[in-house]
């Protein structure tokens, strides 16, 4: 995200941060660095890898064990299961949106955006 002006937000950074350490963090939020499947998978960051032939019939096996649960039961599952990690994710994401309101202020997102539409490499002078 940086290569377009702005830092990563909803939460994310933190997410990853607690699933693949700083190292990773760093290396990905700073160069752009995407993660490949299986990296995803070291990480515990998706919780199986499939292949691309077997993606949906995969997601409607589970979509179906799912489904066949007592909704409410599901429902509060899941509730539990996102607010695990909600304190340290809700104090990043208010980090995050201060963050990105300096950012999208900065001389430099207003340098990235002319050079884009003038189709030049920007000249940043971290202002």
């Amino acid at each position: 995200e940086l290569t377009h002006g702005v830092i990563p937000d909803t939460g994310g950074v933190s997410v990853l941060y607690q699933m693949a350490g700083h190292g990773v963090v760093s290396d990905m939020v700073l160069t752009g660095r995407v993660m490949d499947a299986e990296e995803a998978l070291g990480h515990g960051i998706v919780s199986r890898v499939v292949a691309p032939e077997d993606l949906d019939a995969t997601a409607r096996d589970m979509a179906e064990k799912i489904a066949a649960s007592p909704a409410a039961s599901a429902k509060l599952a899941r509730l539990v299961i996102s607010h695990l990690s909600r304190p340290q994710i809700r104090a990043s994401m208010d980090d995050e949106m201060i963050y990105q309101t300096f950012v999208s202020r900065s001389d430099d997102a207003a340098e990235l955006r002319a050079a884009r539409a003038e189709d030049r490499q920007p000249r940043f002078t971290g202002s």
